[in-house]
């Protein structure tokens, strides 16, 4: 899910992707927000492609490196 917000998709795009309604993918990204302790998916975009910078500076680097979100 985080992806698509990365992607800049909207709630109804993501609930279409994944079988669900709007109003469930905002309840999910309620949690994911506050797990990764921000407010709104620009916060959630600019940490995700923070991690993505970094992961990309790191020689042999793989997904599993980007944990904990």
């Amino acid at each position: 899910m985080h992806y698509w917000v990365v992607q800049g998709k909207t709630s109804k795009d993501i609930g279409d992707i994944l079988g669900s309604s709007p109003r469930t993918v905002n309840k999910h990204l309620e949690h994911v927000f506050e797990k990764l302790g921000v407010e709104t998916r620009t916060a959630a975009a600019n940490l995700a492609a923070g991690k993505m910078r970094e992961l990309e500076r790191l020689p042999n680097a793989t997904t599993r490196d980007l944990r904990p979100w």
